[in-house]
Formats: C-alpha cells, sequence, structure tokens
C-alpha cells in the first residue's frame, strides 16, 4: 500500500486520531504506525476497485479454472463472479495514474504460468541467439580477435 492514495481518512484503532487523510499517500511510516496499533487491513470500497487489475490469477476453488488472468481489469460482472465463487482475498495491481501501465500489459500478454516453464523459455532464447552467431564463424573470430588486441594493447581500443 505504500505510494497509494487514501480515498478517505484512515484513523488509528487506539485513540481515533486521523493517521492518513483522504488523498494523501500511504507512507511506511503510516502503515508501520497502524501495524503497532492492531489494524490488520484497511476497507476499501467496491469504486475503488472499479478499472484496477488482478495481480495474480483467480481460480475457482473447487475445478481449478481461471477465472480471471493475472493483470485482467476489474469491471462491474467481477464481482459478481467473485462473490458467486465465494473468493473474498485477492490481490491487485497498483499502478500509478502518473506511470505506464506496462507491467499490467506484460502480465495480460504473458502465456507462462510457471517459474520452471519461464526459465527454459528464456535459455531456449540463448541457446537461439549463440547458434546464429555460430553460424557466422567469421565475425565471431573477428570479435574474439579485436577483444584479444583490446587486452593486449590497451592503447588501440580508444
Amino acid at each position: 500500500m505504500v505510494r497509494q492514495r487514501a480515498s478517505f481518512d484512515v484513523v488509528s484503532p487506539e485513540n481515533g486520531e486521523v493517521v492518513v487523510k483522504q488523498g494523501r499517500i500511504f507512507t511506511k511510516r503510516a502503515l508501520k504506525q497502524l501495524a503497532d496499533e492492531g489494524l490488520t487491513f484497511i476497507p476499501i470500497s467496491l469504486e475503488d476497485l472499479m478499472d484496477k487489475a488482478f495481480a495474480r490469477d483467480i481460480h475457482d476453488l473447487d475445478s481449478d479454472e481461471v477465472l480471471f488472468k493475472a493483470g485482467e481489469m476489474i469491471g462491474e460482472d467481477t464481482f459478481e463472479i467473485l462473490e458467486k465463487n465465494g473468493i473474498s482475498d485477492f490481490h491487485i495491481l497498483h499502478v500509478d495514474s502518473r506511470s505506464s501501465d506496462a507491467m499490467r500489459k506484460t502480465l495480460v500478454s504473458d502465456k507462462v504460468h510457471s517459474r520452471e516453464v519461464a526459465l527454459m523459455d528464456i535459455y531456449r532464447g540463448c541457446a537461439r541467439a549463440i547458434r546464429r552467431l555460430l553460424k557466422w564463424p567469421r565475425i565471431l573470430s573477428i570479435i574474439c580477435f579485436s577483444v584479444r588486441h583490446t587486452m593486449i594493447c590497451p592503447k588501440w581500443a580508444g
């Protein structure tokens, strides 16, 4: 919640004083103070969730079917589906209005759903690049020669 704006005044559960005023940004200090005073969660209205995106995939608890993909925007019908499936806890991707939504777009376009498959894709891409370089041994030898020369004769590196 750090760096997000409060949609209403957040008060201390101990003394009733306003810790974060409406429209102000949650700071680490304010969140630590609220946690120390026993506040375990800050309620949020449904209107505040509109046009936000899910940070993780939302699965049906019975069938494990993906109901909403990570990065998918929350709309009006979203709450009905979540309530029907008994889902009340989920993570929201916070995209500051002053920054790009590239992270959300990346999550939507990502087809990989496990760390192992993601790593295999990365290594597969590296292997393709190395194979392409090896098709042109002359270029590779020139690169190696220039690197060796730079290491032997530093004055030529300039």
